[in-house]
């Protein structure tokens, strides 16, 4: 999954597909987080949503 949105719009908005998915899901998907470093500019409200995340 390729993005240029903050991960916690991304988790909002699919939020809904994923109580969908099968279980075992989350150990074949790739998140490359495109957004925290670049547009993000690195600001500790991106960076910092990593420690905190939801599995």
């Amino acid at each position: 999954m390729d993005f240029i949105y903050p991960l916690q719009a991304l988790i909002i908005q699919l939020t809904l597909l994923v109580k969908t998915l099968p279980d075992g899901w989350e150990k074949k998907l790739l998140v490359l987080d495109c957004f925290s470093e670049a547009a993000g500019q690195g600001e500790l409200i991106f960076s910092d949503f990593y420690d905190k995340a939801p599995s």
